[in-house]
């Protein structure tokens, strides 16, 4: 959601136009706190896009259950950009996934060795076949480097037209190995 942005404006349709149209991009997040500290930032390596035609199919890839309105957000940014700030990418934990009471989170942590160990989203989608979704990792806050801003990219997805299905827990044990 756009709630977390450092950007904080009265209304976050107007936000989600603005970002759209390319008035406010990366640039404007230089110099600025990414994410708040009390909440992990969730991030994925860059797929291509072909799952994230709408918000909905987005919100479904990523299980993000409790998310029945507002629009997505993607911030696009290098693994450089942590690094630099001396950030490391972790896998995601249950703890994380009720981070903020966000007790609606469907994850898994992906099995195997080799890599950085990165967890995995249940894609939740309508077909209820909750299938193996996108590798996840979160990280911690960190400030934007002052002129590094341009390296990060926004694209909107939204608004969120439909609620979010509903899980088949007996599909899910059975498809996802956790």
């Amino acid at each position: 959601m756009l709630l977390p942005l450092p950007i904080v404006p009265s209304n976050y349709g107007a936000l989600a136009a603005e970002i759209s149209a390319g008035r406010i991009t990366g640039g404007n997040l230089a110099s600025k706190q990414f994410g708040r500290a009390d909440y992990p930032i969730w991030c994925t390596l860059s797929q291509p896009p072909l799952w994230r035609t709408t918000a909905d199919r987005a919100r479904d890839r990523f299980g993000l259950k409790h998310i029945d309105a507002g629009h997505l957000l993607e911030m696009e940014y290098p693994v450089g950009l942590l690094k630099s700030e001396g950030v490391s990418l972790k896998p995601p934990t249950v703890l994380d996934s009720w981070a903020n009471g966000a007790a609606n989170w469907i994850f898994a942590k992906r099995r195997g060795s080799g890599g950085p160990d990165w967890g995995y989203t249940v894609d939740i989608d309508g077909g209820g076949a909750c299938g193996r979704g996108s590798t996840e990792a979160v990280h911690t806050t960190f400030l934007v480097p002052a002129g590094q801003g341009w390296k990060i990219s926004l694209r909107v997805y939204g608004p969120v037209a439909s609620s979010a299905p509903a899980i088949n827990f007996g599909k899910l044990l059975s498809n996802v190995a956790i």
